[in-house]
C-alpha cells in the first residue's frame, strides 16, 4: 500500500522524475553528462527485487493530503530483497522507528555521498542488523505486507522502495534514479510484469572489482577473449565487447545492454567446466550464495541456482535461461 510522506521540494521532484536523475549535481560540478553517465552506469547498482509497479503505486501519486514517496513493487510474499548498492544499515524497525509517516517493518540504508534507500512493508524485521555494511546484491530482507499500523496488513504483498538524496526525507523518483545507473526497476503489469530488465553497463568504467563486470569478463572469455577478470571495464574489456558485438551483428558501441546481454549469455550445462559457468557462479556469489568460482557446474552450483530461482520467484528447474540470467545480472 502507498505510504505518505512530507511534500518534497519542486527541485527534488524535477530531478527525480527523469531518467537523468542526479545529473544536475554533476553539471554544477562541471562534469559533462556523458562523463557522468559513464561513471553512473558502471555496474555498482542492481535491482532490489523482482516486481511490477502497481496502479497508483507510482512515485508522487496523490494520497489524500500527501504524495507517494516511492514505488510500490508488487510481488509474492517472501520474494527476496537485495541491497541495490553498497552501504550501511542505519535504521531498522517498525513504522515510525525508521521514517516518519511510514508503516510496517522497514529498513533504511546509507549509501554514502548523500544517498539513502528505504524498504517498507517487509515480511519481518530485517535479518541485517543496524550498523552492518552491505554490498550490492546482498540479501537484506523479504517482501511482505505489514503495514497500516498495529500489525495490520496492506492491500497486498509488495515492496515500497524509496530513494533519498541530499538529506533523509528529500525523495526522488526511484525508477529514473536507478535507470540512470543502468537498472530497470519494476515495470507495468500490462507489459507482462513482473518488471525486471537486463542491466546496462557502460564501456569505460574507472572502477575495479565490480561483480557484474566480472561476469561480463567471464562470458567474454567463454567466447575466446583472454581477459583478466578484475571487474574493471577498461579499454581491453571494452575492445572485447566491441569485437563480440561486431561478430554478433549488433551495434558496436562497447556497452553491455539488453541486446548484448541476450547474445552474450549462454545456458550452461550440468557437468561442464567453462568460463560461462564461472560467470554464473560470480553472479550467484554476488547474491549471497557460497561457492568457489571454479567453472565447474556440479551439485553445489545447481543447488544455488535452484535456491536463487525460488527466492526470486522464477520457475525452479535449475536451467539458467534468459530469465534467470536477467534476474542475476539485473
Amino acid at each position: 500500500m502507498p505510504t505518505p510522506f512530507h511534500v518534497p521540494t519542486r527541485r527534488s521532484f524535477l530531478l527525480g522524475s527523469t531518467a537523468a536523475a542526479g545529473l544536475g549535481i554533476a553539471l554544477a560540478a562541471g562534469i559533462t553528462p556523458n562523463a557522468e553517465a559513464a561513471i553512473l552506469r558502471d555496474g555498482r547498482w542492481c535491482n532490489p527485487t523482482r516486481g511490477y509497479t502497481v496502479s497508483g503505486g507510482e512515485y508522487w501519486a496523490p494520497r489524500g493530503s500527501y504524495r507517494h514517496a516511492g514505488r510500490d513493487l508488487a510481488t509474492p510474499t517472501g520474494t527476496v530483497i537485495y541491497a541495490p548498492a553498497a552501504g550501511k544499515v542505519i535504521r531498522s524497525g517498525y513504522s515510525q522507528q525508521v521514517l516518519t509517516g511510514r508503516n510496517g517493518w522497514g529498513l533504511l540504508i546509507d549509501h554514502g555521498s548523500g544517498r539513502w534507500t528505504y524498504y517498507g512493508h517487509l515480511r519481518e524485521r530485517s535479518p541485517i542488523a543496524v550498523g552492518r555494511t552491505v554490498s550490492a546484491g546482498q540479501r537484506i530482507g523479504y517482501v511482505g505486507n505489514t503495514g497500516l499500523g498495529y500489525g495490520n496488513t496492506t492491500s497486498g504483498a509488495h515492496l515500497h522502495f524509496e530513494v533519498h538524496t541530499g538529506s533523509i526525507g528529500n525523495t526522488v523518483e526511484p525508477y529514473g534514479y536507478l535507470s540512470a545507473r543502468g537498472v530497470v526497476l519494476g515495470g507495468d503489469r500490462a507489459t507482462g510484469g513482473p518488471g525486471h530488465g537486463w542491466s546496462y553497463v557502460q564501456d569505460g568504467s574507472p572502477l575495479s572489482g565490480i561483480a557484474t563486470v566480472k561476469g561480463i569478463q567471464h562470458l567474454l572469455n567463454h567466447r575466446g577473449h583472454g581477459l583478466v577478470v578484475d571487474g574493471n571495464f577498461g579499454s581491453k574489456s571494452g575492445a572485447a565487447v566491441r569485437s563480440f558485438q561486431r561478430g554478433a551483428g549488433l551495434v558496436v558501441d562497447g556497452d553491455v545492454g539488453p541486446k548484448t546481454w541476450g547474445k552474450l549469455t549462454v545456458t550452461p550445462t550440468r557437468g561442464t567446466t567453462n568460463h560461462a559457468v564461472r560467470a554464473l557462479q560470480q553472479m550467484l556469489v554476488k547474491h549471497g550464495h557460497s561457492m568457489s568460482v571454479d567453472g565447474q557446474y556440479g551439485s553445489v552450483t545447481n543447488t544455488a541456482v535452484r535456491s536463487f530461482q525460488s527466492l526470486t520467484r522464477l520457475v525452479v528447474d535449475g536451467v539458467v535461461g534468459k530469465k534467470t540470467w536477467q534476474a542475476l545480472v539485473g
